[in-house]
C-alpha cells in the first residue's frame, strides 16, 4: 500500500508541474476557404491536374465555375468560359488526332479542349452519348496502344477509343439491375483491370468481360451503398461504402474485407484517397482518419481528427480528393477547404495511471495496490499528449493475450477473477496514431474483511456446536 500512495503522490506531483496541454497545442484544422473568393461556396469536387501552362495544381469546381490555386491565390479556369453543369472530374489526355486536349465532365454534357482557350461540348443531341449527366472519367491504353477513355454517367459506363464510342450497359457486359445506375468512379489496378463503381453496385473488366464482386463481397459484408473508388492501394483496391472501407484483393473477388473502425465504428466512408506507401485518408461524416498499413494489411498507424481539431461536426465530404500530403493540399467538404495548420505533430514521451473511480485512488505504472472487488472500474488519467480526445484504449488481464476490442472512452471494468495478484495490461494508440506501452498495474485481490469475519464466526458456531453434540452424547 505503501508503494501504492507513494506512486500516487509522484503521479500529482507530475501533473502539478506539467505545462496545460490543449487540442491546438500542435495546431488545427482551418477552413481555408474563409478570406477568399471561395467563402461561402458550394464546394462539389476537388483534384489536381495540369494545366495548360504546364504547372500541376489544385483544382475545386463549384455549381457555376472551376477553380485552379495558383501562387497561393485562386483564379478561375477557363477564364473565357461559361461553365454550365457542375464539373465532377478533369481528365488529361488525347483524342484521336493525337493531340492532348482537356476533359470535362460536367452535368450539361462533356467538354473537350486542346489549349483551354476553345472548347467543344458533346452532348446527347451531337454525339453517341447517352446522357449529359457525365460523372466520371478515366484513362487506359488499349491494346494497339492508344488511349481509351472511359466515361461514367448518370445512365452507365462508355468507352471512346479512336474517336469510336461503345456503350457498356448491357446485360451480357455483365452489368445487371441497378448496377448502371449513377456510375461515380473508375479505376484501374496495377494489372490494368478497369474498376467501375456505382451507387449500388461494383463491377471490374478482367478476362474480357465484366464481373461482380458484390454479389458475395458487397452483401456478405452488408456494405451496399458505394461512395467512392480509390487508386490501388498495394494489391488491394479500397471502395468507401456505407459501411466503411472495403479493400478487395483483384486476383481473388472472393477476397475482401470490411476495415474495423474502432474511431468511426459503422460509419460510412463518403470519400478516401492514398495508397498503401503513403497512408490513406478517409473521410467520413464525423472526421478524418489517417491510416498506414504493415506488410499484411493491418493497420500500423492510426490518428483522427474531428470536431475538437476544428473540422466541421457533420461533414459533408466530396470525391475525388488530391492524393499531394495534407500540409500541402486541404480536403473538400460542401462547407469548406479544410487544411491542417500548425507546428508538425511530434512524439512525445505519455504517461498513464490508472484511477479507481469509486475510492479515487491513482496507481501509476508499475505499481501495486489492494481491492477488494471481483471487477474494478478505471478511468486512464494521460500525460503528455495534446489530443487525448483522438486516443485508443483497450486491456487484457494477467496473460496479455486476450486483448479487449480498441475503444475511444478512457473508463472501462476490469474483471478480477482471482484471489492474490491480477495485473492488469493497458495499450494506447496516441493522437498521432502509434501505437504505445503496455503500462502494466498489480492488482491485489483480497478477501473483505466482513466476508472474513463471517467465515470465522461461521466456523466457530459450528465447532462450538459440534463440542456441545459430542458432550452431550457422551452424557
Amino acid at each position: 500500500m505503501t508503494r501504492a500512495v507513494t506512486g500516487t503522490l509522484l503521479w500529482f506531483l507530475l501533473l502539478l508541474h506539467a505545462p496545460p496541454s490543449s487540442a491546438n497545442e500542435t495546431g488545427s484544422w482551418v477552413n481555408v476557404a474563409e478570406n477568399t473568393v471561395l467563402a461561402g461556396t458550394d464546394i462539389r469536387a476537388i483534384g489536381q491536374v495540369r494545366f495548360p501552362d504546364g504547372l500541376s495544381a489544385l483544382w475545386i469546381s463549384t455549381p457555376s465555375a472551376i477553380w485552379r490555386k495558383t501562387g497561393g491565390n485562386w483564379q478561375r479556369w477557363p477564364e473565357n468560359e461559361d461553365i454550365t453543369g457542375e464539373v465532377r472530374d478533369i481528365l488529361l489526355a488525347p483524342d484521336a488526332s493525337g493531340i492532348t486536349h482537356w476533359w470535362l465532365a460536367t452535368g450539361d454534357g462533356l467538354l473537350k479542349s486542346p489549349d483551354g482557350q476553345e472548347w467543344q461540348r458533346l452532348n446527347a443531341a451531337n454525339s453517341p452519348l447517352t446522357d449529359d449527366d457525365i460523372q466520371a472519367l478515366h484513362l487506359t491504353q488499349g491494346h494497339d496502344g492508344n488511349a481509351v477513355i472511359w466515361i461514367g454517367t448518370g445512365q452507365g459506363l462508355m468507352q471512346l477509343q479512336n474517336d469510336e464510342w461503345r456503350v457498356i450497359a448491357a446485360r451480357s457486359d455483365g452489368f445487371h439491375g441497378g448496377q448502371i445506375d449513377r456510375l461515380l468512379g473508375i479505376e484501374a489496378d496495377a494489372g490494368h483491370q478497369v474498376w467501375a463503381a456505382g451507387r449500388e453496385g461494383l463491377s471490374v473488366h478482367a478476362n474480357g468481360q465484366w464481373q461482380r464482386p458484390d454479389r458475395t463481397c458487397l452483401h456478405r459484408q452488408r456494405a451496399y451503398d458505394i461512395r467512392h473508388l480509390t487508386h490501388p492501394m498495394g494489391n488491394r483496391i479500397g471502395v468507401a461504402t456505407d459501411r466503411g472501407l472495403l479493400l478487395i484483393d483483384p486476383a481473388n473477388l472472393e477476397d475482401c474485407r470490411l476495415l474495423d473502425s474502432p474511431h468511426a465504428a459503422d460509419q460510412p466512408v463518403t470519400a478516401l484517397s492514398g495508397n498503401m506507401d503513403h497512408g490513406v485518408i478517409l473521410l467520413r461524416p464525423g472526421g478524418i482518419e489517417r491510416l498506414q498499413f504493415g506488410r499484411s494489411l493491418e493497420v500500423s498507424r492510426w490518428a483522427w481528427s474531428d470536431q475538437h481539431d476544428g473540422l466541421p461536426a457533420s461533414a459533408q465530404w466530396v470525391s475525388g480528393q488530391p492524393t499531394i500530403g495534407l500540409d500541402e493540399a486541404p480536403v473538400a467538404s460542401r462547407q469548406g477547404l479544410w487544411a491542417w495548420k500548425g507546428r508538425p505533430a511530434e512524439r512525445n514521451d505519455i504517461e498513464l495511471a490508472l484511477s479507481i473511480e469509486e475510492t479515487g485512488e491513482v496507481i501509476a505504472d508499475g505499481e501495486a495496490i489492494r481491492v477488494r472487488d471481483s471487477a474494478v472500474r478505471f478511468s486512464a488519467q494521460v500525460r503528455g499528449m495534446a489530443r487525448p480526445h483522438a486516443a485508443l484504449y483497450r486491456h487484457s488481464v494477467d496473460s496479455g493475450e486476450n486483448w479487449t476490442a480498441w475503444q475511444r472512452t478512457p473508463v472501462f471494468e476490469v474483471p478480477l477473477p482471482e484471489f492474490g495478484r491480477n495485473t492488469v495490461q493497458v495499450e494506447m494508440v496516441d493522437d498521432l496514431g502509434e501505437r504505445r506501452g503496455p503500462w502494466q498495474f498489480h492488482l491485489e485481490r483480497t478477501f473483505p474483511i466482513g466476508t472474513i469475519s463471517a467465515i470465522v464466526l461461521v466456523t466457530l458456531t459450528l465447532i462450538m456446536i459440534a463440542l456441545i453434540i459430542q458432550v452431550r452424547r457422551k452424557n
